[in-house]
């Protein structure tokens, strides 16, 4: 099922057309609306493409009504939650696939890499980083060595 591939990727990314999808006989909505949801629900990145509405498609793979509704309905369900893009031919849809997952992958591997590097006050031991000195407001200063004369 959906909800173990779902949950085991770092993003995801759905392609839609004309078609709304299969909604099983118990359900209100279709596998399609149910995969977006849960993918939100579990709070992954989402990149999501539509085919341009003006350009040609085949008749055939146009769902006619109530299908057609349903899949306009989703498709701004999906517009207000995320930022999504549209494609007309299959290599407009690669290059955009393409560009969006290679920025997420880069900018994941950036935050990695950044999360990495130790804050000013870390130490790093034998046995890894260590946060031997705490971040104080108030300095620590010894009065008592400093001359009078010096003194505010």
């Amino acid at each position: 099922m959906f909800v173990l591939k779902i949950e085991s990727a770092d993003a995801f990314l759905a392609i839609y057309a004309h078609r709304y999808g299969y909604v099983r006989a118990d359900s209100a909505i279709s596998i399609t609306e149910r995969e977006f949801d849960f993918a939100q629900e579990k709070r992954k990145p989402a990149f999501c493409f539509f085919v341009d509405e003006d350009y040609v498609w085949q008749p055939r793979h146009i769902e006619p009504e109530p299908g057609q509704s349903k899949s306009r309905a989703f498709k701004q369900k999906i517009s207000k939650s995320v930022v999504r893009d549209t494609f007309t031919t299959p290599e407009d849809l690669a290059y955009k696939v393409a560009a969006s997952l290679g920025r997420f992958l880069i900018t994941t591997k950036v935050r990695t890499e950044l999360e990495k590097i130790p804050e000013r006050n870390d130490v790093s031991t034998e046995h890894g980083r260590d946060r031997r000195f705490p971040q104080s407001s108030t300095p620590i200063i010894n009065h008592s060595r400093i001359p009078s004369a010096t003194r505010r």
